[in-house]
């Protein structure tokens, strides 16, 4: 009893000796510590993450670039799920591909960081319009192929002519908005045919007839000031507007 008494009077008389601004530190010390989780990287560098904190958000902390090619981690050595929650006093490696790696939309289910968070959103919009771009290469090099031409023999003034026809400033941007639906493949093959006006294997469109209000039983609606003579021409424009 008199060695807890003792210790007490010890205590108080630490605390009375503190000053004012170093209590003020103290606090922050401590609440810094029950918020935040200070892990270590394998060179020994020290980061502090919010509590809860993944592997993904130590990588984005890390670096970007880290983040964007993480496939897995070492947590003191041993390999962890990326979605575990890391503790004060790991040390934690970052396992990278060596090609580029996709990013899952899921990881924003469990990572706390805004940073990594932040970080995630611009990768997958990036991630889609490249997958985009590289589904609409394919959509036009499949049209052209059609009409016995190639990509690759689009190139200089040419090429611009037949950009600027379509209103796009550049080749990845017209294959990014076939990629998205946004364009029509086979209409912008004619663009590209009418280019070089070149059209080997391909029939000119021959006149459509139109009757009762079908073109080949497909019903066809008049604009209200559109009430074209019969045997007259028509031009049809499609939501892309592109003229057929």
């Amino acid at each position: 009893m008199k060695n807890k008494l003792a210790r007490l009077k010890s205590a108080r008389k630490i605390r009375a000796k503190i000053r004012p601004g170093e209590k003020h530190r103290l606090s922050v010390f401590k609440t810094t510590m029950h918020t935040y989780a200070q892990l270590f990287s394998p060179k020994g560098d020290i980061y502090a993450l919010r509590r809860g904190s993944t592997p993904i958000d130590f990588a984005y902390e890390v670096h970007t670039d880290l983040g964007d090619s993480i496939v897995g981690c070492k947590v003191n050595r041993s390999e962890v799920p990326l979605n575990i929650e890391l503790e004060t006093g790991q040390t934690v490696e970052i396992i990278t591909s060596k090609t580029e790696a996709e990013l899952d939309p899921s990881w924003l289910n469990y990572v706390v960081t805004s940073k990594a968070r932040s970080a995630i959103r611009a990768k997958l919009i990036k991630q889609k319009v490249s997958d985009a771009r590289k589904a609409g290469k394919i959509m036009l090099e499949t049209e052209l192929k059609r009409g016995g031409k190639s990509l690759k023999e689009y190139r200089g003034g040419a090429l611009k002519k037949i950009l600027d026809s379509i209103g796009v400033t550049s080749l990845n941007k017209l294959m990014t908005d076939l990629g998205l639906g946004k364009r029509t493949g086979s209409i912008i093959a004619e663009r590209f045919y009418s280019g070089l006006q070149i059209r080997e294997g391909i029939e000119e469109p021959k006149p459509v007839l139109i009757l009762d209000n079908k073109i080949e039983s497909v019903t066809v609606r008049f604009a209200k000031c559109c009430l074209p003579v019969p045997v007259s021409y028509t031009h049809l424009t499609l939501p892309t507007s592109d003229l057929v």
